[in-house]
């Protein structure tokens, strides 16, 4: 018999989809974010979708979701799930932000976006990025100790994020 061929990179995508889709349901405390927050979802920056960004009074944030809801470790060398080292999403988080610091970098805001993914039962980071289980984003991003944004640099950002073109 012969087996239908399978087509790995229709499947990766079709997870992520789903991921993006549910930004609301992985991350439900971003739902009701402080006053003076910004929650932008689904954002095409680099040609790439990046399922949150967040823009608040302690600095812009990308989120990525691991599309696969398996327990995963952290290690020091990366994420880990049944012996394998996981790279797709730790290499999306990472560029997300790089993308979108070139994106508001072009509108003239000189930003570095956090990159943070969500991913079930890691927490720790690796480098820069922020590993974290779905249900502890909000509180991370609530509570990072980042660089101040004033209230003017806070919607430049997110005009620039939300209408690329006009920024």
């Amino acid at each position: 018999m012969i087996e239908p061929e399978h087509d790995a990179a229709a499947d990766t995508a079709d997870a992520l989809q789903t991921a993006t889709a549910s930004v609301a349901l992985e991350l439900p405390r971003l739902a009701d974010p402080p006053p003076d927050w910004t929650i932008l979802t689904n954002v095409i920056v680099g040609g790439s979708t990046v399922p949150c960004v967040v823009v608040g009074p302690n600095g812009v944030f990308t989120i990525e979701i691991d599309p696969d809801p398996t327990l995963c470790a952290l290690r020091p060398d990366g994420v880990w799930r049944h012996g394998q080292r996981v790279r797709e999403p730790v290499k999306r988080a990472l560029h997300s932000a790089f993308n979108l610091r070139r994106a508001l970098a072009r509108a003239g805001i000189d930003v570095f976006p956090y990159p943070m993914l969500a991913a079930a039962g890691a927490e720790g980071r690796l480098g820069r990025l922020q590993v974290l289980p779905p249900e502890r984003i909000a509180e991370a991003v609530w509570g990072h100790p980042g660089l101040p944004l004033a209230r003017s640099q806070r919607r430049r950002a997110v005009a620039a994020i939300s209408h690329p073109s006009s920024a």
